[in-house]
């Protein structure tokens, strides 16, 4: 058998992708924080009103209009569990905007207005966003509604409104920010479950050649009678089973008590079938196959194989077999 000696090696291929994934989240998160940063740092604001007469308001410009009158709310919005509040507001010459707020700078306002509501002004500042096609709509039929008939409408909305509306709250940076801390989090579970992969790989393969003479179990791999089972990452010997299931185990044939196959599944849906073996004290993964094709066929092959060399063995998962092996295991 060809590179026998490279089956009793803990696989480092989890660990490296592990360290790759943890290096990249590293990158994301600093990447986060510095638009973290530069939303920190406040720009100089454009005159809304100029932007849209000159059909220059675009999105992610900051922007600032002062209104002169209390916001008027007509529409909310629930998302990721946050309130979305917008409002109409008017500025000094009367033109109306479309404003999102956070309910303490409502209330805020509130209170301004109702302290001195004839000299009440306040300069909103904020980026400008896209109005989404639900927001228009809103803002349609809220207006039309105040004013008792049709007066805005899909044409002419821009005229009225413009092209955009302000949010005091996002910023050009957030969403992209949070996706980068969103990713980076996520794919750090992927890598903490690599390395309890590696980790416990690494530590089933040091066990099993301390139990074992590490040159015997090579001897006994290079041997031309050696069954291989490289898809199940199984091999049988003349006096070794070998696996290599989750790091490395290694048991002599008359260890074992009980064999059965266990299908997993993942939602319900079949992924892949594991031999299981006993010993009369624990448990182990001896090989493992996709729940398609012939991966069943080549366990049951593999159980067989196993049982000539130990034909005491307990075949398949059944009440007597259950009630076997706790008789074995009561009398260790």
């Amino acid at each position: 058998m060809e590179n026998y000696s490279k089956i009793l090696k803990c696989s480092k291929v989890p660990l490296v992708i592990a360290l790759l994934i943890i290096a990249i989240s590293i990158a994301l998160f600093s990447y986060s924080l510095e638009l973290d940063k530069k939303a920190e740092v406040e720009p100089v604001a454009k005159d809304y009103n100029k932007l849209i007469a000159y059909e220059q308001d675009v999105e992610n410009e900051y922007v600032e209009v002062t209104i002169t009158d209390i916001p008027y709310g007509f529409a909310e919005e629930e998302y990721d569990g946050i309130t979305r509040n917008y409002y109409f507001v008017y500025d000094q010459y009367d033109y109306m905007y479309i404003v999102r707020l956070m309910d303490s700078t409502y209330t805020m306002l509130e209170n301004k207005y109702n302290d001195n509501p004839e000299e009440f002004s306040y300069t909103l500042k904020g980026y400008i966003f896209e109005d989404p096609e639900e927001l228009k709509e809103l803002a349609i039929s809220s207006y039309n509604e105040a004013m008792k008939k049709e007066i805005v409408n899909q044409e002419n909305f821009r005229s009225y409104f413009g092209n955009t509306y302000l949010d005091e709250v996002l910023t050009p940076y957030s969403d992209t920010s949070s996706t980068l801390v969103g990713i980076g989090a996520g794919i750090d579970v992927l890598a903490i479950v690599l390395l309890i992969i590696y980790i416990v790989g690494y530590i089933k393969t040091k066990n099993a050649l301390k139990k074992y003479d590490r040159e015997d179990i090579e001897y006994e791999l290079s041997k031309t009678s050696t069954i291989e089972y490289k898809k199940a990452k199984v091999y049988l010997t003349d006096k070794y089973i070998v696996s290599k299931v989750m790091g490395l185990t290694v048991l002599e044939y008359n260890e074992l008590v009980w064999l059965y196959n266990e299908k997993r599944r993942v939602n319900g849906i079949p992924t892949t079938i594991n031999l299981k073996g006993f010993t009369n004290n624990k448990g182990y993964e001896l090989a493992e196959v996709s729940a398609y094709g012939e991966g069943e066929n080549i366990l049951i092959e593999v159980m067989n194989k196993i049982k000539e060399k130990n034909s005491q063995i307990l075949i398949g998962f059944t009440k007597e077999n259950q009630q076997s092996y706790k008789e074995i295991k009561k009398n260790k």
